[in-house]
């Protein structure tokens, strides 16, 4: 299992990893910008934690949890716990017990 400080460095590491050199390039600097300011970086690693209860790998969860800080949310964090939540529950649901 991993400590919040891995965590934290595994969603450094890819955001840093992230390439923001499209075009129209005015378009893409901003979030560049936003993205390296060091913030932003709470709920990836809140999620991370949550799929690191179930699973020993965070790779697979880590696009899905950097994207929580990439997009608007709508819909206020209440959703996203929520879908966190039902994810967990069906996700132990299907959980191998042998």
């Amino acid at each position: 299992m991993y400590t919040t400080t891995e965590l934290l460095e595994i969603v450094n590491k890819a955001l840093a990893e992230k390439c923001y050199d499209r075009q129209p390039r005015r378009l893409y600097e901003p979030v560049e910008y936003v993205m390296s300011l060091g913030g932003k970086r709470i709920r990836p690693v809140l999620m991370l934690m949550a799929y690191n209860l179930y699973h020993e790998d965070v790779t697979p969860a880590l696009q899905p949890a950097l994207g929580l800080e990439t997009y608007q949310k709508p819909w206020g964090w209440l959703l996203y716990l929520w879908l966190g939540i039902l994810t967990a529950f069906f996700d132990f649901l299907t959980y191998p017990l042998a």
